[in-house]
């Protein structure tokens, strides 16, 4: 992919750019139209991506350590397997954003698991999260005060027993995070 470490593309127009395998490193993307981009093994390490429309991208593989994503458009974003984990994601909007997908492999015979993001310790203050799918993603430690989480869905069944296995329960991992004035996923607010 093209090297842009430390690029200022500040405001830039990259709507359905591929940037697939990119360097943006450190990279200047404030205000940047990122919509429907392939960001597939970008690395987007300590980029500034405040106020950047993100919506519909997809982002396979994708580094984003310590990336400023404060008050991003993220909505409809597909994130599977992505960490996130101290990612300042501070009134960013990941409504119907998909942090977790169910992948079935044919490799071993009802092989069965969830590849969700990493969220751990993460800052989600007033962010939306209505819609998204979170199951099976580590929120622990993560601010989520004043988010909304209405219409989430937190946890999946996989019905197992038609193969005779016990059914597998995917859960959200809200160990630690902070829930003050968030609204829930049926909608009452978390005092």
């Amino acid at each position: 992919g093209v090297n842009l470490e430390g690029a200022n593309l500040e405001n830039a127009n990259l709507k359905k750019a591929n940037l697939s395998g990119a360097n943006l490193r450190r990279a200047n993307l404030k205000k940047a139209d990122l919509v429907w981009s392939n960001f597939t093994e970008a690395n987007l390490e300590q980029a500034n991506l405040q106020e950047a429309n993100l919506s519909n991208i997809f982002a396979k593989a994708i580094k984003l350590e310590r990336a400023n994503l404060r008050e991003a458009n993220l909505s409809k974003a597909n994130l599977v397997g992505i960490n996130m984990s101290g990612v300042n994601l501070e009134k960013a909007n990941l409504q119907e954003a998909t942090l977790a997908e169910l992948n079935t492999s044919a490799s071993l015979p009802f092989d069965h698991y969830l590849i969700s993001a990493n969220l751990r310790g993460a800052n989600l203050m007033g962010a939306n999260l209505e819609r998204a799918d979170l199951r099976g993603i580590d929120l622990s430690d993560a601010n989520l005060s004043d988010a909304s989480l209405k219409g989430a869905q937190l946890d999946y069944t996989l019905e197992l027993t038609d193969w005779g296995s016990p059914n597998k329960v995917y859960r959200a991992n809200l160990k630690g995070a902070n829930l003050t004035n968030t609204i829930m996923p049926d909608g009452s607010t978390n005092q």
